[in-house]
């Protein structure tokens, strides 16, 4: 499949046209900004499918993300390509406490789409009051629409590493970096490590780096790395 590099121009259009003429708000402990952010992107990945063949992607040097709010919940969608999306929705509680509703991945290879939902129990990141080295224990779900295959269960971690900071638009940020650790096995194994970092005032995603391995029905390897380029989106 030949792939087309996502642009800000129809990143644009659609959070518009999802944001219903709603004027945006400000963000806070309930979320970030919606708007269109832009990602300074490295990396790639490939998959190879006995009788099919292999593709390979390189990351372009930025990618742009829709995120939409609602009330207090939002979906981060990072567009790697037009053909690749991988949609998060997070929300927050009273208490201050992030979770991770589900992840979707929308993908188009070997001239087929696909669409896969990851969820896990429990579903929170962190909560208000965990101090680094926290970690919880998680199962977790991984479903296709596809009629080929079940669901994979799986197991793995989020852990708080710690409180850090970054310089980003000439200012000090507060972070929280976390460590997610993934297993599945079944008719399609998956191994990843994600380390994540968030705004410790607004829960927005400022940096990601992912590993990934997978085999059976397709064989993948995966190493991405993402850092925001401005906390300001565009509208």
């Amino acid at each position: 499949t030949k792939v087309t590099k996502a642009t800000e121009k129809d990143a644009l259009k659609d959070f518009r046209r999802q944001q219903n003429g709603e004027a945006p708000v400000r963000g806070d402990r309930r979320g970030p900004t919606p708007g269109v952010y832009r990602y300074v992107a490295k990396g790639q990945y490939s998959v190879s499918v006995a009788g099919i063949g292999k593709e390979k992607r390189v990351l372009p040097k930025t990618i742009p993300a829709v995120l939409i709010k609602d009330g207090r919940c939002w979906e981060l969608s990072l567009r790697f390509f037009e053909q690749h999306r991988q949609t998060t929705r997070y929300c927050t509680d009273e208490g201050g406490s992030l979770r991770m509703e589900w992840v979707k991945t929308e993908n188009e290879m070997f001239g087929r789409k696909t669409e896969g939902r990851l969820t896990c129990n429990p579903a929170t990141l962190i909560a208000r009051n965990d101090p680094p080295g926290h970690e919880r224990s998680r199962r977790c779900v991984r479903a296709s629409k596809q009629k080929r295959g079940s669901p994979t269960n799986g197991r793995g971690d989020m852990r708080f590493l710690a409180r850090e900071d970054a310089h980003i638009d000439g200012r000090r940020v507060k972070l929280l970096h976390l460590r997610s650790r993934f297993r599945t096995k079944g008719w399609q194994s998956v191994k990843s490590e994600q380390h994540l970092w968030f705004d410790a005032s607004t829960y927005m995603l400022v940096s990601y780096r992912a590993e990934a391995t997978g085999a059976g029905l397709a064989t993948m390897t995966s190493k991405i790395e993402l850092k925001l380029a401005s906390l300001e989106p565009k509208r």
